[in-house]
Parts: C-alpha cells; structure tokens; sequence
C-alpha cells in the first residue's frame, strides 16, 4: 500500500509539471487513478517569473508559448493553455523587484507595473482567470473551473 501512495504522489506531481500527457513507461491504471486524484485537488504554483515578460515583453497569457523564447533565450513556459491542461487552480505571479533599484530608485513602479500586468491578464480573460487573495474565493474559483491569480 505504501508503495501504491508514494507512486501516486510521483504521478501527481509529474502531472503538475507535465500537464496530462502519460509517459509512455507508465502504468495506466496508476496514471487514471492519480489524474483523476490530481483534477480533484487545489493545486497551487507558489512562484511564477512570467510577470517580468508579460511587463517586459509585453507577452499575454493566451498566447501559446510553445516554441516562443525569452529575450535572454531561456523558452517560455507559462501560458494559459498548459495551466489550465496541468490542472492548476492557483498561480502565485511573482512581483520580484530587484535589490539595485534600492540605489537606482523605481522600485515602486516596478512594482506596481508587475501588479498593473497580472491584472490587465484578469480582465483580459475572465473566463479562464480570477483575482483571489482568500482561501474561499481559491475553493470558488476551483468549483468554477478558473484559475486564481495570486500575487506576491
């Protein structure tokens, strides 16, 4: 039994990361068991860098980001499209600020550019996301099929 619970928390989490598609080694049953297990349960990102793009390169959520490259070359990997396949309910979207704009000043507006973006992405598409800052409106959204977007 054991063995069963630790490999399905491995599916899980593979399902977080990979969206839906089974590795081709897997067990089905174990696969439909943790997917269905997976679509069932809240399942929250804790850091997303996507914010910068989105302020910096003006990049949109529903844009399909695959084959798509960051400017200093790294892919992108965040859309909504592999959110909503990966099956998850909360995307923290970070507002990083770097420790120089302490010298050089703007931190503020960084920040609040950051901010602006992720709720400009809200409104964009409001069938697919919703602001939350509270664990009811998180379980809400779930029941809605909506993704939150969270920010910190």
């Amino acid at each position: 039994m054991k063995i069963f619970v630790l490999q399905l928390i491995v599916f899980t989490f593979c399902l977080s990361v990979s969206g839906q598609t089974m590795p081709k080694d897997a067990d089905p049953r174990i696969w439909a068991k943790a997917w269905k297990i997976h679509k069932k349960a809240i399942v929250i990102d804790g850091h997303n860098d996507i914010t910068s793009p989105m302020v910096d390169e003006d990049f949109n959520l529903a844009t399909n980001s695959v084959g798509k490259w960051h400017k200093d070359g790294d892919p992108f990997h965040t859309d909504l499209a592999r959110l909503k396949a990966g099956g998850i309910t909360g995307e923290f979207f970070s507002i990083y600020v770097s420790g120089n704009s302490l010298k050089t000043g703007g931190a503020m507006r960084r920040a609040m550019d950051l901010i602006d973006a992720t709720n400009r992405e809200v409104e964009r598409n409001p069938d697919v996301l919703i602001s939350c800052t509270t664990a009811a409106e998180i379980r809400r959204a779930k029941k809605q099929n909506k993704i939150c977007a969270l920010m910190g």
